[in-house]
Parts: structure tokens; C-alpha cells; sequence
């Protein structure tokens, strides 16, 4: 499985880290797991404004 950067960071794992998972709603399942990677996530960007043209609507300017 592979986590966020900062999650890995907070909890102290790196790749390769086997841990299990806890069922905190019911349930004795507790899947082990390993961490396989980690990454960072990608920024988010502002939606894409439409070109300076006279052809585009008043209010996309």
C-alpha cells in the first residue's frame, strides 16, 4: 500500500514497514499490510481561464 508523504511522516513509516490495521467498527479483521511506497501529493491547480476573445460570454471574464 502506498501513503501520502505527510501521512507517512506522522506516523513514522517508510517503505517496506509491515503493520496491521485496526477494525475500530466491529469485527476481529485485522489485515496486515506493507508499505510500498510513498508519495507526495500533487498541488492542486485553478480551473483554466478562457481566452482573452470578444466570441467568449460577459461572465467568464
Amino acid at each position: 500500500m502506498a501513503l501520502p508523504e505527510a501521512a507517512a511522516a506522522r506516523l513514522g513509516v517508510a517503505p517496506g514497514r509491515r503493520f496491521t490495521l485496526d477494525n475500530r467498527l466491529s469485527g476481529p479483521s485485522r489485515p496486515a499490510v506493507e508499505v510500498t511506497g510513498v508519495y507526495r501529493r500533487w498541488p492542486a491547480r485553478a480551473a483554466p481561464r478562457p481566452p482573452p476573445d470578444c466570441r467568449w460570454p460577459w461572465w467568464w471574464r
